[in-house]
């Protein structure tokens, strides 16, 4: 393994050490920040099919941290041989290291494109104003612009040279992408926070505060589905005003007992006094 023209032996291994440690970290920041973004949707979503549908995309974010982290730990046995030259060394084929490049990618593109519409399906559908939701969705959907990074990440690493002897040069393009992508999704998952900043400084341009949508109430005699028992009713009056209808009136006689001397008493007055 060369150093390097500039880079002596002992700095190349500290060097691809680092770099070790760094293909370590490359997902679990990005998969932490989508599942971040996934929790703050789930307080928006008011159905079981969109949590479902956000549980399953920080379920899919979870696995791939696990299996990644699994698949960097047995790619080389021993672990050192990842930045140094082992005589007996055992590492898995360019193949399968091709194999688990392309899924994090994959995955990390799913989880981008979904939390990134899923604002615009969830949250405009929430009774707000329409200032309020286009910021709110605007925030949220930066995450977007990570796909950017994410897709200069794999271009990169369609071009690389496995068995280059200066591994710590082609690596350099692949994770300042990785940089990129992570640094964007950190935004990303903390860009919601800024709603309030933001409403404030706009209220000083002289917009309308943030308030909810105030809709009207329909009437109940108003002509709709829900009222279309009233004409029924009002049909119903009038045949029995016509007919001169008039509900009939029983009179109950109060009912009387004998005392023990014979005398009638009304039970109803007794009851009272």
């Amino acid at each position: 393994m060369s150093a390097g023209y500039d880079v002596s032996p002992e700095q190349g291994v500290k060097t691809l050490r680092y770099v070790y440690v760094v293909i370590l970290l490359s997902t679990l920041v990005p998969a932490l920040a989508r599942i971040s973004v996934g929790c703050l949707l789930l307080k928006f979503a008011s159905t079981k099919a969109w949590r479902a549908i956000i549980w399953f995309t920080i379920g899919i974010q979870a696995a791939c941290i696990i299996g990644t982290e699994i698949f960097q730990l047995i790619q080389c046995r021993p672990i050192n041989a990842h930045w140094e030259e082992v005589s007996d060394a055992r590492c898995l084929s360019a193949q399968r290291t091709w194999i688990c490049g392309y899924a994090t990618i994959g995955v990390a593109l799913f989880g981008d494109f979904t939390l990134a519409i899923m604002p615009v399906l969830i949250i405009w559908k929430l009774g707000r104003s329409t200032v309020e939701r286009c910021l709110i969705t605007v925030l949220m959907a930066l995450g977007l612009v990570a796909t950017v990074a994410v897709i200069m990440r794999l271009v990169k690493m369609h071009t690389l040279d496995f068995a280059s002897p200066e591994r710590f040069r082609t690596l350099i393009p692949i994770y300042f992408w990785v940089r990129v992508e992570e640094t964007i999704l950190i935004i990303a998952s903390s860009a919601p926070m800024l709603k309030s900043p933001i409403e404030h400084v706009l209220h000083k341009f002289g917009l309308p505060t943030f308030q909810p949508r105030i809709r009207k109430l329909t009437s109940f005699h108003s002509s709709g589905p829900m009222s279309d028992t009233a004409p029924r009713l009002h049909h119903q009056r009038s045949q029995q005003e016509l007919l001169g209808y008039k509900q009939p009136v029983t009179m109950h006689e109060p009912r009387l007992a004998r005392s023990s001397r014979g005398r009638p008493i009304n039970i109803e007055q007794y009851a009272a006094s």
